[in-house]
């Protein structure tokens, strides 16, 4: 009996679906700006390996402008650090929401679905750390006004995992800190609440395919 191919039953619906098919080009001509696309071909190193220290390094250094903060502010020739903080956050979180859209558009299965659900974890880090620079940058937007990473780390925490306590929240007519919120709660849609069940997903399916082979190769066997 021969074995369903792997790769093509999860995806290959969106073929036959319109609404699919401008969003998988819209997305993969967006993937292809990706920090972990581009750059692994032009330092020509494995992805793989790219992609790991990315999702490493990246937390101490995000941690580090958090702490920094306060002296972008205080000292001279550290006034651009704010800023530096601001926009390395953006383009984090973009790169973030575009990886996990390619993941649920895209048609080649996926390699390494265990090490791919375990990317998870920094790719959640990243998350918190990048929106918690951005509650510091806007927190004259909130109410209490967020002015130490403490604090901006605790109200990104609490956003993220829809805990919402009530204790930080928009200031009354602040479009800015409404959107804030809004963006890092979608981010949890897409990370926890599709991403995750979608590994698992994938992981039980290949213990069925797997068990599946087994089977096959036994009644070869015993014929």
């Amino acid at each position: 009996m021969a074995r369903p191919e792997r790769g093509k039953t999860a995806t290959r619906h969106s073929r036959d679906l319109p609404l699919f098919s401008w969003t998988r080009r819209l997305v993969n001509l967006w993937m292809r700006f990706n920090t972990t696309s581009v750059l692994p071909r032009l330092l020509r190193v494995d992805r793989d390996l790219f992609v790991d220290l990315y999702l490493i390094l990246m937390i101490p250094l995000l941690v580090g402008l958090l702490l920094l903060w306060p002296l972008g502010r205080e000292v001279a020739w550290l006034s651009w650090l704010p800023v530096f903080s601001v926009v390395l956050a953006a383009w984090m979180l973009q790169e973030t929401a575009c990886v996990t859209l390619f993941d649920l558009v895209r048609d080649k299965p996926i390699r390494g679905k265990k090490r791919w659900m375990l990317a998870t974890l920094p790719t959640v880090a990243h998350v918190v750390l990048c929106f918690a620079i951005l509650f510091l940058r806007l927190g004259d937007h909130f109410a209490p006004k967020i002015t130490n990473w403490l604090t901006a780390i605790y109200a990104s925490v609490t956003t993220f995992s829809t805990l919402g306590y009530g204790d930080i929240k928009p200031a009354p007519g602040s479009v800015w800190g409404m959107v804030i919120v809004i963006c890092e709660q979608s981010l949890f849609l897409l990370l926890v609440v599709i991403r995750v069940p979608m590994a698992i997903l994938m992981l039980r399916v290949r213990d069925v395919e797997d068990a599946s082979g087994d089977d096959d190769g036994a009644a070869e066997g015993g014929e």
